[in-house]
C-alpha cells in the first residue's frame, strides 16, 4: 500500500494512493475501507481516513527524496 500522509498544523490525514496483494492491483477504495475497519477495532478506535491529532506535538511532516523533516512545537 502506497499512500500520503498529509500534516498541518498538528493533524493528520492519510490518504491511499495504490495498492496490491501478491502483484494483484487493488482500488484505492477497498484498502481504505480495510484500513478503516482495522482502526475502529482498535483501543482507542482509530480512523486514518478522517483527520487526527499527530502524536508527540508533531506539527508539520515533510517528505522530500531520501529526507524526512518533522517539526514539534
Amino acid at each position: 500500500m502506497e499512500g500520503r500522509l498529509q500534516v498541518q498544523e498538528g493533524i493528520g490525514k492519510y490518504q491511499v494512493q495504490q495498492a496490491s496483494l501478491d502483484g494483484i492491483a487493488l482500488p484505492a477504495s477497498v484498502m481504505e475501507m480495510v484500513v478503516s475497519t482495522l482502526g475502529r477495532q482498535q483501543d482507542p478506535p482509530f480512523d486514518l481516513s478522517e483527520p487526527f491529532p499527530m502524536p508527540y506535538g508533531i506539527s508539520t511532516v515533510d517528505v522530500q527524496p531520501g529526507q524526512l523533516t518533522i517539526e514539534t512545537g
